[in-house]
């Protein structure tokens, strides 16, 4: 009977103590991020499709009077066509993304082919802007 109780006890306090400790614990702080708004890149890719892409130089359109406009040539360097999904963020110019954000965008990339991700503003506030690719999900 003994061996029981001792079995019991032991058991029972560590969720005892776990317990206890939960209320006292902080919530999960958040880091800074180490890569400066400068050094974010402007074309970004989620996970490693970047490894597959190239950019040429993209063609912007801001004259003032029509909200920017944005088209980016891209390459895909591999021997095989790869379904991507891809959206532009625009920002004013502290750096806020403007809403509505543009919604995500299917394309083809062919192999070896340069294709052109297109975007355009939503308001003449936006001075710059990134593009995400992203596998199609």
């Amino acid at each position: 009977m003994k061996r029981l109780n001792l079995l019991a006890a032991l058991l029972v306090i560590p969720f005892a103590l776990t317990a206890c400790d939960v209320v006292d614990k902080p919530p999960h702080a958040v880091k800074p991020d180490n890569i400066s708004e400068v050094r974010y890149p402007q074309i970004a890719t989620e996970g490693n499709l970047g490894n597959h892409l190239s950019y040429a130089k993209p063609i912007v359109r801001l004259d003032g009077q029509t909200p920017m406009s944005v088209t980016v040539p891209i390459r895909l360097r591999d021997d095989k066509p790869v379904n991507a999904q891809y959206r532009y963020v625009f920002l004013a110019r502290d750096g806020q993304p403007l809403s509505p954000a543009s919604d995500w965008r299917f394309m083809v990339l062919p192999p070896r082919l340069q294709v052109f991700m297109e975007g355009s503003a939503m308001s003449n506030e936006a001075l710059d802007w990134r593009l995400e690719i992203r596998p199609a999900k």
